[in-house]
């Protein structure tokens, strides 16, 4: 499908999935990457039809602990200090983040109803760490959303 310039977007597993079925490893991190934190631009990303022109560093959803080699060919276009392989394009269509640009306020409240969700947060973020990852989510909300539809509108112009 990279080959073939089929257009793919993939965000948390979905980056992972696009790294492994490329060859790369994918692996569980050092700890895990909860909260809203930032994410840095690589020098590539300037020039990347995508990526260029945000302010970076950007505010960015984090919820993960697995991470993954870059595949062959593939360009770095984010960074963060504990993860350094947060989104990258291999060839001109396909793209990757690590982090979460999809999520919406009901779709965050609709994970704060999952009790893995909830257990998850709080074995990472310490008691009631759900409700602080939420509150912070809210308070970044609008810029990660403005930066998400700025980010998968540029991909759709480079196929549609």
């Amino acid at each position: 499908a990279v080959r073939a310039e089929v257009p793919f977007w993939g965000s948390c597993l979905g980056v992972q999935l696009l790294a492994s079925a490329l060859g790369a490893r994918v692996y569980r991190g050092e700890s895990p990457e909860v909260g809203i934190l930032p994410v840095y631009a690589t020098p590539a990303a300037d020039s990347d039809p995508v990526f260029s022109g945000l302010a970076w560093p950007r505010p960015t959803l984090q919820w993960h602990q697995d991470t993954f080699d870059l595949p062959d060919g593939a360009t770095l276009l984010a960074t963060s200090p504990a993860y350094p392989h947060q989104a990258f394009r291999v060839g001109r269509l396909s793209y990757g983040v690590q982090f979460h640009v999809e999520v919406d306020e009901a779709m965050a409240d609709a994970w704060a109803e999952v009790p893995a969700y909830v257990a998850s947060a709080d074995s990472v973020l310490g008691p009631g760490g759900l409700g602080r990852l939420l509150g912070d989510f809210r308070a970044s909300m609008r810029n990660m959303q403005a930066d998400g539809r700025t980010l998968f509108s540029r991909w759709v112009d480079l196929w549609a």
